[in-house]
């Protein structure tokens, strides 16, 4: 898979094929735009960011992929061009996908980090949302592909 900057004054790549979908998708939120009256478009976003976050999120965590630093890298870049897609309609775009900036944020966490999160989830006294979010932690540590540091 190719990759191209985003913008000028960006420092990161994103990969050709997303691109692709995302200008799409850019595209008919354009034509949606001018059909709909604000507050009508106002929802159809904030569904399609709710349903986007839900699907990209679910799937990092359903499959047996296993992600390297670089990957990871490239997944969080991908995921920041993504979210500019609905700069136009909010400040921050990305407080419209939790789950996706959460596992990016368990991604990009070390092996040592992962596990004391998991310890402390374990060991927390308020074990409703701890459960799930140490069941992604978990995920995680099995999907993460952690590269030997003398191999940099």
């Amino acid at each position: 898979v190719g990759v191209i900057g985003a913008s000028e004054g960006t420092d990161f790549l994103v990969s050709v094929d997303f691109i692709e979908a995302l200008d799409t998708l850019r595209n008919q939120l354009c034509v949606i735009y001018g059909s709909l009256n604000p507050k009508d478009f106002s929802d159809l976003w904030r569904s399609v960011a709710d349903g986007l976050d839900r699907f990209i999120s679910a799937s990092i965590f359903t499959s047996d992929y296993r992600f390297s630093e670089k990957e990871i890298s490239q997944l969080g870049a991908d995921m920041r061009t993504l979210f500019h897609v609905f700069k136009p309609f909010c400040d921050r775009p990305e407080a419209f996908f939790p789950s996706i900036g959460n596992s990016l944020k368990l991604l990009e966490m070390d092996r040592q980090d992962l596990g004391r999160l998991q310890f402390v989830s374990s060991r927390s006294s308020d074990r409703t949302g701890c459960l799930q979010f140490c069941g992604q932690a978990d995920k995680i540590l099995r999907n993460r592909n952690y590269e030997c540091p003398l191999r940099r």
